[in-house]
């Protein structure tokens, strides 16, 4: 075999390496061994992750907690029912009562108010009115009452004379330290004469009935209050038609005043019919009074209003019980109530009953325990919760909304969950 240095043979006729020797030269070159180094066992190393690793895998799953919290609570269900309902022409006397639990049961408010109005006096009359006020008469004459009898005269300085409306008897002076103190009694006066003219100031007055005698110095008066009220002349009375028309204007007021505190005051589910009420009112005080000349007057009136009120579902399921194939424990609403006419037949407030007649086209509205259906529903799992509607024969369908609509899962807090009713046109 030719040596490593040595050219292959080649064919003689080709020119080629022979392919016997290059076959063999190639097994042996390849049988030839390669040392190769050693390599280190495989190590398996785990770092600890960084704390800015740490911190987003924490915020991540923050966020992410966040967000569901997020959902639940401003997810809402809206859960849209249609109950059962009938619409029926319905013309039916009925009885209320406050005290027969054969019949509508009412309720009866009763209000109390006052009202005080003024206004200008209309009425012209010819007029000659006397002035009056109060006066004390006085004893500085001796220890002895002086009796004085009615219209006694008490005479001003100008010269006009008053007289006392009724007899009296003026006290004794009583003796201080031997000296004699004055004693007085408050006395009801009116001028001699009408006119403006004994419209008088304070003032003291001296008694002509005791003139010439002892007495005359140490009897005598002193104004109280003003003397007014003399006219004579054309002038402004308050009548009897004044008083009439304004005690009129006062009633109504009064009525209206107590009703709108009755509507406002009203539980729910209750209602008032018109006419069914009552007021009794009373005047209090007219100032000036009747017959007097003035160019104003004011009226106090205070009145109670009685009213029958009552409640909507006695009502509807009196009516339903009439009109309606209603099975046991089925509760009906009228949701039409406004629309229906109610005429008042008879009251009677001492007895609380009322009787009165209800015409139109009712709209009956099936009911049912709304919170409850809450409950169910907030508690039921996905599979059950179609069937809870069969629980409910009032409601005719129902449809669930999920807001927002891709969230599929019940709050468990009932007030997020909305029930809307659909009422049908009549």
């Amino acid at each position: 075999m030719p040596g490593r240095n040595n050219p292959s043979p080649r064919d003689p006729a080709s020119g080629r390496p022979v392919m016997r020797d290059v076959v063999v030269r190639i097994r042996r070159e390849t049988k030839r061994e390669v040392r190769l180094p050693a390599k280190p066992p495989l190590r398996r190393e785990f770092k600890t992750p960084s704390r800015r690793t740490l911190y987003f895998v924490a915020g991540g799953v923050l966020i992410f907690t966040a967000a569901l919290l997020l959902l639940d609570f401003f997810a809402r269900i809206r859960v849209v029912v249609t109950p059962r309902q009938e619409f029926v022409e319905v013309s039916s006397a009925l009885r209320a009562s406050a005290s027969s639990s054969r019949d509508i049961a009412l309720e009866v408010i009763s209000l109390e108010d006052s009202i005080e109005l003024e206004r200008e006096v209309t009425s012209v009359k010819s007029v000659e009115e006397k002035a009056r006020g109060q006066v004390v008469i006085y004893n500085a004459f001796s220890s002895e009452p002086q009796p004085l009898v009615a219209s006694t005269r008490l005479e001003a300085p100008n010269g006009n004379i008053y007289r006392i409306t009724s007899p009296v008897t003026v006290p004794g002076a009583k003796t201080e330290n031997g000296k004699l103190v004055p004693q007085g009694i408050e006395v009801a006066v009116f001028a001699d004469k009408p006119g403006e003219a004994y419209n008088l100031s304070l003032s003291d007055f001296s008694i002509p009935g005791f003139k010439g005698t002892s007495k005359f110095e140490k009897f005598y008066g002193r104004s109280k209050t003003e003397i007014t009220g003399g006219v004579s002349g054309e002038r402004k009375v308050v009548s009897d038609q004044d008083v009439k028309a304004l005690v009129s204007e006062a009633q109504e007021n009064l009525r209206a005043r107590l009703g709108e505190r009755a509507r406002k005051d009203l539980p729910a589910g209750v209602f008032l019919l018109e006419g069914a009420s009552e007021l009794e009112t009373k005047v209090a005080d007219i100032t000036p009074p009747p017959n007097s000349s003035a160019e104003r007057f004011k009226l106090r009136l205070e009145g109670t209003l009685r009213v029958f009120a009552l409640k909507e579902s006695e009502l509807s399921q009196s009516l339903g019980r009439s009109y309606l194939a209603l099975n046991p424990g089925e509760e009906v609403q009228i949701a039409n109530r406004e629309a229906l006419g109610f005429e008042i037949v008879s009251k009677n407030f001492d007895e609380k009953t009322l009787t009165l007649r209800v015409k139109g086209r009712a709209h009956f509205v099936w009911t049912f325990d709304a919170e409850a259906l809450r409950q169910e529903l907030a508690t039921a799992s996905r599979q059950s919760r179609k069937e809870i509607f069969q629980n409910y024969p009032a409601i005719e369908r129902a449809e669930i909304h999920f807001q927002p609509a891709w969230w599929r899962i019940f709050p468990d807090n009932t007030k997020r969950i909305k029930i809307e009713i659909t009422l049908r046109a009549g």
